[in-house]
């Protein structure tokens, strides 16, 4: 159970309140990064509790479908997996949309919980857990969308039943519940052998928090944002706010690989895309070029003239690669709104000679021409936006002369172009405000973890 993570050791070690009060049998696939988990915190611990989630670079987002201002959700970005904590601040269930009782004061959770050892990690105790279930289910029945859910999801809900009456029967961890009349078929999850549902109803009717109106809106609210979901192409969550993910690295360091990753991890759960501003081109173009060499005729073409001496038509093209850049990063910056986290593996500089910036040198000897494409060259460099954060990959040479020897590619670069690349690398600016520096010599998942924890603490200190 090796997750990379302290956070429950801080909370243990703090004292802070807190239970998983449902779905404790998912406890084993949450830290697989395959299943959530609910937790109840004490109210005297809440801003404690918000305190350490954040230090341990968790991360607040919303979901795309329904929110409520007591139910938080926190992601935590893993190299190959993200977890995910329901924080109840308090205890809302009932109907699956509007969560319309707050069982918040119903039952003293805090003084009926044990100590998962394996886990370690606070669980409410199993009688109680069988109570709230059979309350929870008998809520949903009562409207369409809860009926609807928990058909979908009967499976779901038989294995935590089944793992509770186990549990139970074990005779582990028992309060001083009255159970005798709580007998439940898992099959059907038909409630048997007493003589009315709505006795349970009763003792939770002065928990109601909101009426069948307010349900109703809740419900309609939801199916909004679904069907928005649809339309726009949403995933499960969203931050607060948008995200641009630049990775800088030299040719060879793996930062073409790290984004992949970054792209596969993060498109779970948020509208994630990838650019590459360095080649603004659509995607059959640049395999057309690729495979022509284009790209490898240019690059070597600029390192070693740096086209002090090039045509017109070539600076033309350079004009020309110029406006393209600019266009593409008005696509980036401005029409992907809905486009939660955007990746970079490159980005442009203004400086003449950087890596992915103008290419016409403008000295005394051009002509007016020459100095006429050249200030059109660096106005839409100097156009195009600043990203907020570079995160900037540092490699020693050898390791990226060895990375390219081994890397499979189609365009094929010899150890002198990358060693001209790495040094060009180095002397280039790009357009970002702030550089955060991340070793890259030693494995992947080492940068792709020192990646993940800065972008959380950025995030976090945004949020």
């Amino acid at each position: 159970m090796n997750s990379g993570i302290n956070l429950f050791d801080d909370l243990n070690s703090e004292q802070i309140n807190y239970v998983v009060w449902k779905n404790t049998n998912l406890i084993n696939q949450f830290f697989e990064g395959k299943e959530n988990i609910d937790i109840f915190i004490s109210a005297k611990h809440h801003e404690k509790f918000k305190f350490l989630i954040k230090k341990n670079n968790w991360v607040e987002v919303k979901s795309t479908s329904n929110n409520f201002e007591q139910i938080k959700h926190y992601l935590f970005f893993d190299t190959n997996k993200i977890l995910h904590i329901h924080a109840y601040f308090k205890l809302y269930t009932g109907n699956s949309i509007s969560k319309n009782y707050d069982l918040t004061n119903f039952l003293n959770y805090f003084d009926n919980k044990h100590f998962n050892k394996e886990y370690k990690i606070w669980i409410l105790n199993y009688d109680f857990q069988l109570l709230l279930f059979k309350i929870r289910t008998l809520l949903k029945k009562k409207s369409l969308f809860g009926r609807y859910l928990l058909r979908r999801e009967m499976s779901y809900h038989r294995k935590e039943l089944l793992n509770i009456i186990t549990e139970i029967k074990k005779n582990k961890n028992s309060s001083n519940l009255n159970l005798k009349n709580i007998k439940i078929d898992p099959k059907d999850l038909n409630f048997k052998e007493y003589n009315n549902n709505d006795n349970y109803l009763e003792l939770i009717k002065n928990f109601k928090r909101v009426n069948l109106l307010v349900s109703f809106f809740y419900e309609l609210l939801f199916l909004i944002n679904i069907f928005k979901k649809k339309i726009f192409k949403l995933k499960k969550f969203k931050l607060n706010k948008n995200i641009i993910i630049f990775i800088s690295g030299a040719d060879a360091s793996g930062k073409t690989t790290i984004t992949s990753d970054l792209e596969i991890l993060f498109k779970q759960y948020f509208k994630t895309k990838k650019f590459t501003i360095g080649k603004p081109y659509p995607a059959f173009l640049i395999k057309i070029l690729t495979k022509k060499n284009f790209f490898k005729k240019n690059e070597i073409s600029f390192i070693n003239n740096k086209n002090e001496n090039l045509s017109y038509l070539k600076l033309i093209k350079n004009v020309n690669l110029s406006i393209l850049r600019y266009i593409y990063s008005l696509n980036i910056f401005y029409f992907n709104r809905n486009t939660n986290i955007i990746i970079l593996d490159r980005y442009l500089s203004e400086n003449i000679g950087d890596i992915n910036g103008p290419r016409i040198t403008n000295n005394f000897k051009n002509s007016s021409l020459k100095k006429i494409l050249s200030i059109i060259e660096i106005y839409f460099y100097k156009r195009a936006k600043y990203v907020q954060n570079e995160y900037k990959l540092i490699t020693e040479l050898e390791t990226c002369l060895q990375r390219n020897r081994e890397r499979h590619k189609e365009v094929i670069k010899t150890d002198e172009e990358i060693s001209k690349r790495f040094k060009n690398y180095f002397s280039s600016k790009f357009k970002s405000k702030n550089q955060f520096i991340i070793d890259n010599n030693l494995s992947k998942k080492k940068t792709i973890t020192d990646i993940l924890n800065l972008l959380s603490k950025n995030i976090n200190e945004n949020n």
